[in-house]
C-alpha cells in the first residue's frame, strides 16, 4: 500500500502550516507530499515567496508538489473570492486525487502537526461510530444519502470522525468525482449543496458514503483503548470546563501514550488560549523546535 500526504492551505494559515512543516522535517518518515493553495490568486505569489524557502528547507527530504486552486477548477466558471474558503477546501480535498499516483493519501490540515516520530502508514482510520454528528452535519449526511440513494438509519449509520488526519483511497474518490461530467460541475454542486439552509457541509461524510456504496469501505485493525479517533485536536468544546494548560497539553501527551501520532489546534480556540500557552503545551510534548518563526501567531 502506497500513501500521500496532503494538505490544504492558504495565506491566513502561515503559521499554523509552519508548525506542520516544522514538525514534518522532525519526525515524519519522507514521502510525496501534495500542497494546495486555497485561495485567489492574487496572494498566490505572496505565499509562494514565503513557502517556498521553508519547502527548500524544512521538506527537502520529502517529494513535494504544489498546485493553486486553479489547477483544478476552472475559476471563470464562477466567483472564487465569494466562495466559501471552508466550503473550496472540502471540494479541493476530493479533486486533489487527479494529481495522487499512490493507492491512498492522508489528509492533514494545517492545524495539525505532528507530535512523535512515524510514517504515513502509522496513521490508522478512526473506527466507525454511531455518534459522529452534529445538527447541520445530521441535515447534510441525510440529504447525502437520499442523493446517492443509500437507506438513511439515523444513527445506527455507523461512519468514522470527520476529522483530520484522513485517509482517502484514491480510487474511490475517482469514481465519486466522475458521477459529474468534470471536476468543475463537480466543484459546482459541492459549493451548492454546501448553502442548502441548514446543512453544514462535510466532505469525509459524502466520501465514507460513497465508500459504502461502492462497498470499498475499510476498516484498519487498531491496538489500544482509543479506537474512535485517531488524533489529539483541541476544539472549543475542549475548553469546557476551563481546563488548565496543563491539563489540555497532559491530555495530548496521553493521546500520543495510546498510539496517536497528529494533534491540532483548532481556529475556534484562538480568541481562548495565547501563544505562551501553546508554547509550554509543546514544551510538555518536547517538542518546542516546531515552533514557527516566519510568521505571526493568530493566538
Amino acid at each position: 500500500m502506497s500513501r500521500t500526504f496532503v494538505c490544504i492551505t492558504c495565506l491566513k494559515d502561515k503559521w499554523k502550516f509552519e508548525m506542520l512543516m516544522r514538525s514534518m522535517y522532525g519526525m515524519l518518515e519522507p514521502c510525496d507530499v501534495v500542497i494546495v493553495y486555497n485561495e485567489g490568486a492574487k496572494k498566490y505569489k505572496e505565499w509562494l515567496d514565503w513557502f517556498l524557502p521553508l519547502k527548500d528547507s524544512l521538506l527537502k527530504n520529502f517529494k513535494v508538489r504544489y498546485f493553486k486552486a486553479g489547477d483544478f477548477i476552472d475559476l471563470k466558471d464562477f466567483d472564487f473570492i465569494e466562495t466559501s474558503g471552508w466550503h473550496s477546501q472540502q471540494a479541493l480535498k476530493l479533486l486533489v486525487h487527479e494529481q495522487i499516483n499512490t493507492e491512498e493519501y492522508v489528509i492533514i490540515d494545517s492545524k495539525n502537526f505532528f507530535m512523535k516520530k512515524c510514517s504515513l502508514f502509522d496513521i490508522k482510520r478512526s473506527e466507525p461510530h454511531g455518534n459522529w454528528t452534529l445538527k447541520g452535519v445530521t441535515a447534510y449526511t441525510e440529504y447525502m444519502c437520499k442523493y446517492l440513494d443509500i437507506v438513511y438509519p439515523g444513527h445506527h449509520l455507523k461512519l468514522r470522525a470527520n476529522v483530520t488526519p484522513y485517509i482517502m483511497q484514491t480510487k474511490v474518490v475517482r469514481r465519486l468525482v466522475r458521477k459529474w461530467k468534470n471536476s468543475t460541475q463537480f466543484y459546482n454542486w459541492f459549493i451548492e449543496t454546501a448553502k442548502i439552509p441548514g446543512h453544514s457541509a462535510a466532505e469525509f461524510i459524502l466520501y465514507e458514503l460513497w465508500e459504502l456504496k461502492m462497498q470499498r469501505r475499510v476498516i484498519d485493525q487498531r491496538i489500544g483503548s482509543n479506537t474512535y479517533s485517531n488524533y489529539a485536536t483541541i476544539w472549543h468544546h475542549s475548553l469546557t470546563g476551563q481546563p488548565s494548560t496543563s491539563q489540555l497539553g497532559g491530555w495530548i501527551k496521553e493521546q500520543r501514550n495510546n498510539g496517536i501520532q497528529v494533534a491540532g489546534l483548532h481556529s475556534g480556540i484562538h480568541k481562548h488560549i495565547n501563544l505562551a500557552d501553546v508554547k509550554q503545551i509543546l514544551k510538555m510534548l518536547e517538542i518546542e523546535y516546531i515552533l514557527p518563526q516566519t510568521a505571526d501567531s493568530p493566538f
